[in-house]
């Protein structure tokens, strides 16, 4: 985020990028993760909320950017938890397919051309 403010999405993207990328080494991106690492519900809200808000600052980062996205969606468990919040972009962007994401992702390639 600092760097967001500061005008400068390149190294944004890199250090979410680099979020995302602890998040796979901790397995967040894997359902049974989270009863295994996080025994504590309120723990385990945290972890998922945590993951999803990486999800998201890596998609934004990505489009402004037009570099690839840090997390893939092949990757990330089907039935993983969602986050229960009111946050209204987050719950929208958690709950698109990959079709639309590619669509998008696609869209914001040919519009920097």
């Amino acid at each position: 985020m600092y760097h967001f403010t500061r005008d400068d999405e390149g190294l944004a993207w890199r250090v979410s990028g680099l979020a995302a990328r602890h998040c796979l080494e901790l397995g967040l991106h894997r359902r049974d993760t989270y009863a295994t690492l996080f025994p504590n519900p309120e723990d385990q809200a945290v972890a998922i909320r945590t993951f999803w808000t990486i999800y998201v600052l890596d998609r934004r980062w990505s489009f402004g950017t037009g570099m690839p996205f840090a997390l893939q969606d092949a990757d990330i468990d089907n039935n993983l938890p969602k986050p229960v919040c009111h946050d209204r972009m987050l719950l929208q962007i958690t709950k698109s397919n990959t079709a639309r994401m590619h669509r998008l992702t696609n869209l914001v390639h040919i519009s920097t051309q």
